[in-house]
């Protein structure tokens, strides 16, 4: 019957034997169409039987060669059905998933015939993994499935197949996070992607000697390019033999053998015994461009060897054996068929497509490494697709902003004694930035510090220079300009109610740059106050009619008065005592002294003294009561109020000054001389002095006549005004002899003393002498600091005339206030000791105020 399978089989054999099949009209004219060598004594065994398709109307002939002339067998031939037709063809849903999405494919064959058997990486007969027209499989690697038609008692010769490829996800990585720029530059984003996904692909490779020279594996490279970097052969054979393998590229045309075209592989050893399995690796991996296709063609050697040397040349024992029946020219190609399973490896190249976010700032969004110009902190996003398969990474890119110059504020035009706060802001604070501040431009000069503020005391005008110093950049200057007003000796009739408080508390009443006149003391209650400062040119003289004095008259006192003087009005009220700073020229004061003592040597006949502080050249300072001043105003106006608490001073740019305490009603006043003529003083007193004996005073006075006098008591005062009882002397009683008295003052104190004595009488009246001032200077310094330079602590010695809280500062050049300690002064000599361990080394200066006198001192000194 036609298409109908015939066996034939050997029995009872144990020798060496051979079957072989022709067809053809007669037994000239055959045509071998296969057999079967060293088949065995076993019918039932496929290695004893050959089996081909019968064609109806053929002739067919079977040789059964036997190696040994005394073996007996039986052939033995069967008839089988056909098998049904290969499938012919797969169709899947989709070709190509992702790798971990789980996706189904759905595979359908076409060509069925009875049932459709499904096998997965082979054409088996076994271990089906389905059964049907239709499959659903979800690989997670790249798989062949295998449909073959099965009529119920045979398979189809072949099978359709169908590859789902599982591509992975390409990985990506972006470069990290922690890239930094500035701002304004770039940076290439270093993105790197896994562009290959490696696969296997199994397929049997069928050869033998003369029996087609072998056969081929096709594998086509589709929409990537592949890249064959090694193949695995598992020989079914027996012995030992050389496998010649063959590849072609391009120009192949898939299931022929033009083996003219190919390129030899290599020749590899294959020894079954051995149980080898070789993996062979090409010189080079074998690159298959996309849309080409690769061609393997496995061939074992044809002069192999299986151990038996009478099977090494076929074709003479074959003509000998078969002379009886005719030649088979074609007899070495009935051959036992060798089979070889291999598995190809490969690499399919994959090229992905890729994406940035944001794209906006970077040079080219679809590759690797793209320039990225971002202006602000920004995360870049990047996406590697493969077949709709992606994969993402981040890196962020930290931009550092840069600096600008800031503005200043705080400056302009400052009082003495008064702290600056200079404050920078705007423009851009940069990364990392800091505002540093000098005394120059560009940074030069000294470096006064670091911050958005910088606080000094200046001690003349300046410029200040700030710039934010940053991470990126170093900006462009900012620079304030401070103007320290200074004081003046004010022209005639200058005013102001203008006026800046100082870090000591005083208020400079300024007009423009000048500070003319000084407060210390509550204004906040006081409304609008006014300082006024006139000069009129040249003191202010009153002499009386000196001629008087030949004649034995009275000629009353003589007046000499400052040029200068001052006034201050409130609109408010006052609330607590002041304290004022009268600036002045001293020649002023010294042409007012000048004057008074050529009038006395003018005139002798009047036997002028001075009316109050003759140790002094008979110099006051005063001043009115509530009522304005208006030059000139002597002692004889009942406003005046002579002004005992008063001390010299002298500014920082050299101005001569007197601060006056205890004020408690503003108005005005200046300073002058009172002369009294000396001829015309009651004639009970002789004399009244005082004498300076180094750190003592005596006092020394005498009577002409005494009556009903009771004591004399020695007063003592240190600003004219205020004085105590430091000593008491009996009085004469009624005596009119001449009497002399003396008291030793033994603690007078460091500068002015004045003295005065006062008589009590016997009735309980009393009276006063005149006021005798002197001057004690001690032989040691008022002020001064030691060891200078120092290293760890310093000294000052300074006198005191009181019990008092004094302030002790030092401060650096710029006048800035580094430290502050509290101390309480005893009368006389104070020796105070001050730790500078923790100063840097450098010069300072050491200021010291006495809190209640409102005096204070100052030195420098450098720390080593």
């Amino acid at each position: 019957g036609n298409g109908q399978i015939m066996t034939a089989s050997l029995c009872g054999t144990v020798w060496d034997s051979k079957i072989s099949v022709f067809n053809g009209t007669n037994c000239s004219a055959l045509t071998c169409i296969g057999g079967v060598d060293d088949v065995g004594p076993a019918c039932a065994t496929a290695s004893a039987s050959f089996s081909w398709t019968s064609v109806v109307g053929q002739n067919y002939y079977i040789l059964v060669h036997g190696y040994s002339s005394n073996q007996a067998f039986s052939l033995a031939l069967t008839c089988t059905a056909a098998p049904p037709a290969d499938p012919t063809g797969v169709n899947g849903t989709q070709a190509s998933i992702c790798s971990g999405a789980g996706t189904l494919v759905t595979l359908t064959a076409t060509g069925a015939v009875g049932s459709v058997y499904w096998f997965e990486n082979s054409c088996g007969t076994t271990g089906q993994i389905g059964i049907g027209n239709s499959i659903v499989v979800s690989p997670t690697v790249t798989t062949s499935y295998f449909a073959r038609n099965f009529n119920g008692s045979a398979f189809s010769t072949n099978c359709a197949s169908y590859t789902v490829q599982v591509v992975n996800a390409p990985t990506i990585n972006a470069g990290g996070s922690g890239t930094t720029i500035c701002e304004g530059n770039s940076i290439v984003l270093n993105a790197t992607s896994q562009t290959q996904s490696n696969g296997t692909l199994n397929t049997i490779f069928v050869g033998g000697n003369g029996c087609g020279a072998g056969n081929m594996f096709d594998l086509v490279a589709g929409s990537n390019q592949v890249t064959v970097n090694g193949f695995t052969l598992n020989p079914s054979i027996a012995g030992a033999q050389t496998v010649n393998v063959y590849y072609l590229v391009g120009s192949y045309v898939p299931n022929t053998n033009n083996a003219a075209a190919w390129t030899l592989l290599g020749a590899y050893a294959i020894n079954a015994t051995a149980a080898a399995t070789p993996t062979f690796m090409p010189t080079a991996n074998l690159v298959i461009p996309a849309g080409a296709t690769y061609g393997i063609y496995v061939q074992y050697n044809a002069n192999y060897t299986d151990g038996n040397a009478t099977n090494q040349v076929y074709a003479n024992a074959d003509l000998t054996l078969n002379a009886g029946i005719g030649h088979c020219a074609a007899f070495d190609a009935c051959c036992s068929p060798r089979v070889f399973n291999g598995t190809v490896h490969y690499t399919v190249g994959v090229n992905p497509t890729i994406s940035w976010s944001p794209s906006a700032s970077l040079s080219d969004a679809t590759i690797l490494n793209p320039v990225a110009s971002p202006t602000t902190t920004t995360t870049y996003t990047v996406t590697a697709s493969i077949n709709g398969c992606s994969a993402n990474s981040q890196v962020t890119v930290n931009v550092n902003t840069v600096s600008t110059a800031p503005t200043l504020s705080g400056a302009g035009a400052v009082c003495p004694n008064t702290t600056v706060n200079l404050v920078a802001s705007g423009g851009t604070s940069g990364t990392g930035s800091q505002v540093a501040w000098y005394t120059g431009p560009n940074g030069t000069g000294t470096s006064l510090g670091f911050g958005n503020s910088f606080s000094f005391i200046p001690s003349g005008s300046s410029t200040v220079y700030a710039r934010r110093e940053g991470t990126c950049n170093t900006s462009a200057d900012a620079q304030t300009s401070i103007t320290l007003r200074d004081y003046v000796y004010a022209a005639n009739n200058t005013t102001s109610s203008s006026y800046c408080t100082d870090n000591s508390g005083w208020n400079h009443f300024y007009s423009g740059n000048d500070v003319i006149f000084s407060v210390r003391g509550d204004l906040s209650t006081a409304g609008t106050v006014t300082a006024l400062i006139r000069d009129n040119s040249n003191y202010f003289v009153s002499q009386g009619n000196t001629a008087l004095c030949i004649s034995g008259i009275n000629p009353g006192e003589a007046q000499f008065e400052m040029q200068r003087s001052w006034n201050v009005s409130y609109t408010g009220t006052l609330s607590g005592t002041y304290e004022v700073r009268y600036y002045f020229n001293t020649q002023e004061r010294q042409d007012v002294i000048d004057a008074a003592s050529a009038f006395m040597a003018a005139n002798p006949s009047c036997a002028y003294t001075y009316k109050y502080n003759p140790g002094n050249s008979g110099w006051f300072w005063f001043k009115n009561n509530n009522v304005p001043y208006s030059a000139p105003s002597y002692d004889d106006n009942p406003n005046f109020a002579l002004l005992s608490s008063t001390t010299p001073g002298t500014t920082t740019n050299g101005l001569n000054y007197t601060q006056i305490s205890g004020v408690t009603s503003f108005s005005g006043g200046t300073g002058g001389i009172v002369l009294l003529p000396g001829g015309f003083l009651p004639v009970q007193w002789l004399h009244f002095n005082v004498e300076n004996q180094g750190n003592a005073n005596r006092v020394l006075w005498a009577t002409a006549s005494e009556e009903n006098t009771q004591s004399f008591e020695v007063e003592r005062s240190l600003d004219g005004v205020s004085f105590e009882k430091i000593g008491t002397k009996a009085a004469a009683g009624n005596s009119s002899l001449t009497n002399y008295y003396d008291f030793t003052d033994n603690n007078p104190v460091n500068g002015l003393n004045y003295y005065r004595i006062r008589l009590l009488n016997t009735d309980g009246t009393d009276e006063f002498t005149e006021i005798k001032v002197v001057e004690n200077k001690f032989a040691s310094t008022d002020f001064a600091v030691y060891p200078n330079p120092s290293s760890d602590i310093i000294y000052f010695n300074s006198t005191a005339d009181k019990a008092e809280d004094i302030k002790v500062e030092i401060l650096d050049i710029l006048g800035r206030v580094v430290k502050t300690e509290m101390h309480k002064s005893v009368v006389g000599k104070n020796n105070v000791g001050l730790g500078i361990s923790n100063l840097q080394a450098g010069s300072y200066s050491l200021r010291v105020t006495f809190l209640n006198s409102n005096k204070t001192n100052s030195a420098k000194f450098v720390k080593k």
